[in-house]
């Protein structure tokens, strides 16, 4: 049966549909009594209310406390406390503000980014954009901030299929600056710009570069070069997630540190391992929309393969293009599977 593929329906249902399910997140303050967290997960967001609280007591960013998060995303919580403050009911604790706020704001990231999977996906296959509403990519969107530079990497996409190059360049610096993984993009991008006009891609790195800059120069200016590489320098000594399989290969060859272990050797031959996908993207054959969104992909796997942490919000980074590269209805339902696991 061949369903309808009409988008002034999609963009409106989609966006009921949201908002009937930014509405039952609103009210499951309290996960509906559940003893686990089904639904609302406040551990992570209340770490964010309280990085962006900087806004409000006068704080520099990465100067005044330690921060893990790079500056787009520290802004942009900074922003949420700030129009807690500002635009919703005196009588409102900012922090149950910046909650209602969020969820209003995942709600419309994640609304736009099924819209710009829908404008990816070519006819006969556009109505599997509703696949970004599954339930796990729903829970990691309106409990973690990935569906931010999910939403970017897909702007960015779409641009590119427009023919705007250095729209899509922007875009990807403001991606990397919001969650790094980003970086992903740029090979296959500046390939594919140098395969499909024979022109070194200069000035899509210039926008880059340009972008890159104003956004790092206001933490360097308050904080040095320490405050421009903290949020990487401690990601860089982070302990080894049990269970990741430089956890389990550690344990194998020996180690007997309880729980989290301290890097070794092998870390670092792990660390290359998981940017492998970067480096080969460089030398590919990348001339079409979709084998920049493969490129990626397999980039963003080997990361998630050898990395020695692991969030399972991460399955967001991949989703979209997991449905932007499937081959056939197999493929599909495997993506299917895996989020309903």
């Amino acid at each position: 049966m061949q369903f309808s593929e009409d988008e002034r329906k999609f963009r409106w249902v989609s966006l009921v549909t949201i908002l009937v399910v930014v509405l039952l997140f609103e009210i499951s303050f309290n996960n509906f009594s559940l003893p686990f967290r089904a639904i609302t997960d406040y551990y992570d967001r209340s770490n964010f209310f309280h990085i962006g609280g900087w806004i409000l007591t006068g704080q520099v960013p990465y100067v005044d406390s330690v921060i893990e998060f790079p500056q787009i995303t520290v802004y942009f919580f900074g922003l949420l406390n700030w129009m807690s403050e500002v635009l919703l009911p005196a009588s409102w604790p900012v922090g149950v503000g910046f909650m209602v706020l969020w969820y209003l704001w995942m709600g419309i990231f994640l609304w736009v980014s099924a819209g710009q999977l829908w404008h990816l996906l070519p006819n006969g296959r556009k109505n599997l954009a509703w696949l970004m509403l599954m339930p796990a990519a729903v829970y990691f969107s309106m409990n973690r901030f990935d569906i931010i530079p999910v939403m970017i990497s897909l702007l960015a996409m779409v641009a590119i299929k427009r023919k705007h190059i250095l729209q899509a360049s922007v875009l990807l610096a403001v991606g990397v600056f919001t969650k790094w993984y980003l970086v992903f993009f740029i090979p296959p991008v500046l390939v594919y710009e140098w395969r499909t006009t024979r022109k070194l891609p200069w000035l899509p790195v210039l926008a880059m570069s340009l972008t890159g800059v104003m956004v790092l120069l206001p933490t360097y200016i308050t904080g040095g070069w320490d405050a421009l590489i903290q949020p990487y320098t401690g990601h860089l000594h982070r302990l080894v997630e049990p269970g990741t399989r430089l956890w389990l290969v550690s344990r194998a060859m020996g180690s007997r540190e309880p729980g989290w272990i301290s890097p070794g050797a092998l870390a670092n031959i792990f660390t290359l391992m998981s940017i492998s996908g970067f480096m080969i993207s460089w030398f590919l054959k990348i001339d079409t929309l979709r084998k920049i969104g493969l490129a990626a992909l397999v980039s963003m796997i080997f990361f998630l393969l050898f990395t020695r942490v692991f969030s399972p919000q991460w399955w967001l980074w991949l989703l979209p293009f997991l449905v932007i590269t499937a081959r056939n209805s197999t493929d599909l339902i495997l993506v299917g599977i895996y989020d309903l696991m």
